[in-house]
């Protein structure tokens, strides 16, 4: 839209995009703690994340929504920047799996800031405060 705010189809601070197979865009609005859905055409289809965009700790909340990536069964999965996690959704938004926790260790991130999937469905998650890559099994 070029329109920044946090009502339906607005951004604040968007950082990622991807298509799922039927042409619907799912966008990471980064500041507004949510994900949202566009048809191909542009119009607002739907949301989730905290009410109002207000962050926090909960599955299917977000504290900086910065990535996003498609699974072969267009899963969404969504790097959830300051909650130190990633979280999985179906196409539809609902809420799958969350993995990750803050800290140093294997499988722990510190501020994810991106999510990738390789034809085998691995997951790899860009681990910026551990400056690292880190790749899982797919999930």
């Amino acid at each position: 839209t070029g329109e920044k705010g946090g009502g339906q189809g607005l951004f604040n601070y968007p950082t990622d995009v991807v298509w799922l197979k039927d042409g619907r865009l799912v966008v990471a609005d980064a500041y507004n703690n949510r994900i949202q859905v566009f048809a191909s055409d542009g119009t607002f289809i739907r949301s989730w994340g905290g009410p109002f965009g207000m962050p926090g700790p909960f599955n299917g909340w977000f504290k900086t929504a910065t990535g996003v990536a498609v699974d072969a069964d267009d899963n969404i999965y969504v790097a959830d920047f300051e909650n130190h996690r990633v979280q999985k959704f179906t196409a539809d938004g609902d809420f799958l799996v969350a993995f990750g926790s803050q800290g140093s260790d294997e499988g722990a991130f510190v501020r994810p800031t991106d999510v990738a999937l390789d034809e085998a469905g691995n997951v790899y998650v860009v681990d910026y405060g551990n400056n690292r890559i880190q790749q899982f099994a797919s999930r």
